[in-house]
């Protein structure tokens, strides 16, 4: 029975953990929807100036956003306050034309939202001479108009 309980302490222990998922402001600045969670086809803004602006079903909230630890969003919903909201990164996807965003609340729901690259907000820059494939990149300076 103890050789049974060591046994089964050092299997737990040599079982891998997961990575966090790390993610760049570059990453999350953008117009974000809603595609998966409470606020179904919600669209999250979130300006590279640490502003974001949400909208969902009838209301339009506002306020301060940064990034803590490269996989914790934390939103401020009065900039003057300490009061907020903090949004871990469970998943982060890209693909050409759009990325996807996986988020965990901390009351345990879960969210997942997608970025998709519209002409507007495109620069195209080759990434490779050999393959000539391009990049997508938002834009800077986006504001809380576009």
């Amino acid at each position: 029975m103890t050789g049974a309980l060591i046994a089964l302490a050092i299997l737990f222990a040599a079982t891998p953990t997961p990575a966090p998922v790390r993610v760049t402001l570059n990453d999350l600045v953008g117009m974000w929807v809603t595609v998966r969670g409470d606020c179904s086809r919600g669209q999250h803004l979130l300006v590279e100036n640490g502003k974001y602006k949400m909208w969902c079903f009838d209301s339009i909230s506002e306020g301060a956003w940064f990034l803590r630890g490269g996989n914790k969003i934390n939103l401020r919903h009065d900039p003057k306050t300490a009061d907020g909201e903090i949004i871990a990164v469970a998943g982060f996807e890209r693909y050409f034309d759009q990325t996807f965003l996986y988020v965990r609340y901390q009351e345990g729901r879960r969210e997942e939202g997608m970025k998709q690259w519209s002409k507007q907000w495109i620069k195209r820059r080759p990434i490779g001479t050999d393959t000539g494939a391009f990049a997508t990149t938002p834009c800077r300076g986006l504001s809380l108009s576009c």
